[in-house]
């Protein structure tokens, strides 16, 4: 097979594995809460326990995926990723809830199974970054596809799976889930054995170690969207599993597609408007649940003004967010009262331009592509550690208070941001926004390649004899 044709197939593994495991990823955990919370209780407590291990599951794949990644070969990392996906695919069909007298021991195939994609969605577009294929991928670009599947699964269960399938049936998904996407994995990586070449030695070295403060504003852009979109939550009766309302956790996934996927310094391929529109697509079976559920009869015309403002220009959220946190904030203390359809319009529009330009910020201030696994440890566990303690917080802060806090919080860094961007001579966000120079310290790993394939000699065709 052709060098290049190998390097696509490689890639189509690539995008489908991880895509299909980020789903997974937002199907395993409200289908485990489904299976175990009847026999140990289905009160709130167990629920935040469930979803605290879970958060914790992901937070040790990041971190395994952190401390692997340096390693110059992928021998151990292939062993961990194999290893874990064998244990959860055991665990998943032989799982037993009625069997098991302790909640950790019913969730831990599940948590097994959130391990082993989490360090799957970091290692395996690192390690295609790091191989120089022929059909290069951005490993960050990869990440549109990654937030694709969240948003998909996300959808999928309440939506499609948890209504129309018993749970013995919703087992089996997950499970032949898992196994296709394993395979996915393992075809990504016979490719890069067969044909992927290591990294120089000297890539690692030449990658700027990023600086604490630098880190932490990494955790701070991804942290407080996330704490912004689940602020929202609602909290059915005892005897159902409480779940965080769909349409804030979409629209911080579509911003986070948008940002990733308008992230390569050249203009965005056809590929990278076929994922925003994927996405958008995907967002309009909130019409379903929108219609049955929190607002019936909702416009189409407002869904769609909520979808469009995580979809403009980087350097316009911070004028959108300005002119929607002042009604937000007064809505939140009941001091105007809107209309259901306004009132949705008012907060969709905050979570929106401000999801959508903290992540634009962060993805801006990426690393070099050699620091990936560092720069989705810090902005995964501030996701993680959000998603685990935001049922704590509003035990212990109004919901009023915590939203309008955080809404005038994210307003004022996405000034100040936006002061620090016409102020610097070189601007930080042209990647995303097209606004000036990108000054982050990364060079593209695939410039390796291309420069060789520039200075490699063309082939000589051999000149017939007789002239």
């Amino acid at each position: 097979m052709h060098s290049s044709t190998l390097g696509r197939l490689g890639a189509s593994f690539l995008i489908a594995g991880v895509t299909l495991g980020a789903a997974l990823a937002f199907v395993i955990q409200p289908l485990a809460g489904r299976l175990v919370l009847p026999r140990f209780g289905g009160d709130l407590e167990v629920w935040n326990h469930v979803n605290l291990v879970f958060q914790a599951a992901s937070c040790l794949g990041f971190f395994t995926a952190w401390l692997v990644a340096p390693l110059r070969g992928r021998g151990l990392g292939t062993v961990i990723l194999v290893a874990s996906w064998v244990a959860a695919l055991f665990g998943l069909i032989s799982f037993a809830p009625w069997q098991l007298d302790s909640l950790s021991a019913s969730l831990a195939p599940f948590c097994v199974a959130a391990f082993v994609l989490a360090t799957a969605q970091v290692l395996l577009p690192y390690w295609f970054g790091r191989a120089h294929m022929p059909a290069w991928v951005d490993p960050y670009f990869v990440f549109a596809f990654v937030n694709l599947g969240a948003v998909v699964g996300t959808l999928a269960y309440p939506l499609a799976i948890e209504p129309w399938l018993p749970l013995r049936e919703q087992l089996l998904v997950a499970f032949l889930g898992m196994a296709v996407a394993g395979l996915l994995w393992i075809a990504c990586m016979c490719v890069l054995w067969v044909h992927g070449r290591k990294a120089h030695a000297s890539d690692w070295r030449l990658a700027r170690r990023p600086t604490w403060p630098r880190q932490l504003r990494w955790v701070a852009l991804a942290a407080f969207p996330a704490l912004l979109s689940l602020l929202q939550r609602t909290t059915p009766d005892a005897e159902e599993v409480p779940f965080v309302g769909p349409v804030p956790i979409v629209l911080y996934q579509l911003t986070l597609i948008v940002a990733f996927a308008r992230c390569p310094r050249d203009r965005p391929s056809v590929l990278s408007w076929m994922v925003q529109a994927l996405a958008v697509l995907a967002c309009l079976s909130l019409l379903v649940v929108l219609d049955g559920d929190a607002a019936p009869g909702l416009p189409v015309i407002t869904l769609a003004w909520v979808v469009f403002i995580a979809l403009v220009p980087h350097r316009w959220t911070w004028i959108l967010q300005a002119i929607f946190s002042a009604p937000a904030v007064l809505a939140a203390w009941n001091v105007v009262e809107f209309p259901s359809v306004l009132q949705f319009a008012v907060a969709g529009s905050v979570v929106s331009a401000a999801c959508w330009g903290c992540h634009g910020d962060l993805v801006a201030d990426r690393p070099d592509p050699e620091r990936l696994p560092q720069f989705l440890f810090f902005t995964g566990i501030a996701a993680s550690l959000v998603a685990a303690l935001s049922a704590q917080l509003l035990a212990l802060v109004p919901p009023a208070f915590a939203y309008s806090a955080m809404v005038l919080l994210l307003l004022a860094i996405r000034v100040s941001r936006r002061s620090e961007e016409v102020n610097s001579p070189v601007s930080t966000c042209e990647d995303v926004t097209g606004t000036g120079t990108h000054a982050t310290d990364r060079a593209p790993l695939h410039a390796v390649f291309e420069k060789e394939m520039r200075t490699r000699p063309a082939p000589t065709r051999p000149q017939n004899e007789g002239g």
